[in-house]
């Protein structure tokens, strides 16, 4: 999607298997960081699952299972900044990890949605999204039937996938530690049923439990290595939808548009003034037309020549006409047709020059029009008129205990600040960015609050990354000097 546009992802509507190879892509950039965050925040219930049922491995194994659930809200987050391009912490997102533990409708996910394959790909909207409620419910049921049966296949093939990981190296583990058992099920070995009833009392010995807990910590490995892709994949399918109903990519469609048209009348401007200039140019170069009395001079001498040398008369009865005056001569007056030509060609060029000065209009960025004052952007209220009286000393409150709500009342009073101080030209369909880059470039001195105050923005809104109550502080401070020198130099 560049700041918040500093994305690492191309926004753009993708098919199911090229959303799968990009949340692979995702995680093979930074794999061993997803593998290690996994393996951390799983190693404790691991432990407390082995003291537990250390005579019962597989209940062991069982709980590890099937709360893994649990520990996929962190990955998501994690999945998320890094899309966004930001700087990913690994004692920051184990922390965030095991407290989305115990998120929202995490006893749903070990119950009675434990077994559906449409889990991962919702968990963004409770994670990121943060809606509750009906508003859950709508997004749950669009992003479930948008998806379709991608899901099902993923988590068919992601049961499959880790089974064969899973026993592939216990096969293996049992080799290294068991060659003289383990060598005779090769196939090129005759099948012998004792060695396998061998190998069978010796795993189930009361005294060998802790070889079991060593197929458990496989399974946690294997876990490790399979969650993140899993995850991630299901992460791709949640943009592709976003990207398909909120049409993320828009932006870009209007713009080869735009270039489409411009491209369009700039051949129809050349096409009419060719045609013009030519229609002129015959017009100019028309030679004079000869008066009658030349015309019936070249006729005698073209009739007295052979092959006209015989003259013959005939008398027949005619109507009366008028005498034609022979003192009158062909005026040069232009006629109704040429003038009307004319006309037509002078309203071409004019309709062919209106037209791209209307194409240049869309083409150009839209505060060059002159919309009425917007009054909500991104569902905030921008009236001058909604802000608390001392608002700095709101968000300095709220700081300390909600900082989101804080960054958003700054952030809007500088949208408030931008509209009715500034003057800017902003729009309800502006987003972020598009706000920063107009304040570049027409009130460069507003630039570097307004790109502070839009990271703040973006992060908190979007990547849920709270700045520190200090940072909120130094927001505030910000805002008192600007609303400061605009009072000045309003007094000036």
């Amino acid at each position: 999607m560049n700041n918040s546009t500093q994305n690492i992802i191309n926004f753009r509507r993708r098919s199911v298997w090229e959303s799968f190879d990009l949340g692979v892509h995702l995680v093979v950039k930074r794999l061993f960081f997803y593998m290690a965050l996994y393996f951390v925040a799983v190693l404790p219930l691991y432990v407390l699952s082995t003291i537990i049922f250390f005579n019962n491995p597989t209940w062991s194994l069982v709980v590890i299972w099937w709360l893994k659930p649990m520990f996929e809200a962190g990955l998501v987050l994690a999945l998320s900044k890094q899309a966004l391009g930001e700087k990913l912490s690994f004692s920051g997102s184990l922390k965030s990890t095991w407290r989305l533990c115990f998120r929202y409708r995490i006893i749903g996910d070990l119950l009675i949605r434990r077994l559906s394959s449409k889990r991962a790909i919702i968990l963004p909207i409770t994670v990121l999204e943060k809606v509750t409620g009906e508003r859950h419910k709508t997004r749950r049921r669009e992003i479930s039937y948008r998806t379709g049966s991608s899901s099902s296949m993923l988590m068919l093939f992601g049961v499959h996938f880790e089974s064969i990981l899973l026993y592939g190296c216990i096969l293996l583990l049992s080799w290294i530690l068991f060659k003289d058992l383990t060598q005779n099920f090769l196939p090129q070995q005759p099948f012998n049923l004792k060695y396998i009833e061998a190998l069978a009392d010796w795993f189930m010995r009361a005294d060998h439990h802790w070889i079991w807990h060593v197929f458990n910590l496989l399974y946690v490995l294997v876990l490790s290595f399979w969650e993140p892709l899993f995850v991630a994949m299901c992460f791709a399918l949640y943009l592709q939808v976003r990207t398909e109903t909120e049409a993320w990519d828009i932006g870009l469609v209007f713009n080869q548009l735009a270039e489409r048209l411009r491209n369009v009348g700039m051949a129809i401007l050349m096409g009419f003034i060719f045609s013009g200039s030519v229609l002129v140019s015959d017009i100019a170069n028309a030679e004079t037309p000869p008066n009658r009395q030349q015309v019936e001079q070249t006729q005698q001498k073209s009739v007295g020549s052979k092959p006209f040398g015989r003259v013959e008369s005939e008398n027949s009865r005619i109507w009366k006409e008028k005498k034609f005056n022979k003192s009158s001569s062909y005026t040069h007056a232009p006629s109704f047709g040429n003038v009307l030509l004319f006309i037509l060609i002078i309203s071409a060029i004019g309709g062919a020059l209106y037209l791209m000065w209307k194409l240049q209009l869309f083409k150009s960025n839209v505060e060059d029009e002159k919309p009425q004052v917007v009054e909500r952007i991104f569902g905030m209220d921008v009236r001058r008129e909604s802000l608390p009286e001392n608002l700095t000393d709101v968000a300095r409150n709220l700081a300390k205990t909600d900082a989101r709500a804080a960054i958003s009342l700054l952030y809007r009073g500088l949208l408030v600040h931008l509209i009715h101080q500034e003057r800017a030209t902003l729009r309800d369909s502006m987003t972020e960015q598009e706000i920063l880059n107009l304040v570049q470039a027409k009130h460069i001195h507003l630039s570097e609050i307004t790109e502070r105050f839009t990271k703040t923005r973006i992060a908190s809104a979007y990547a849920h990354i709270q700045a520190d109550e200090a940072h909120i502080l130094q927001l505030c401070n910000d805002y008192d000097n600007l609303t400061r020198k605009t009072s000045l130099r309003e007094k000036q």
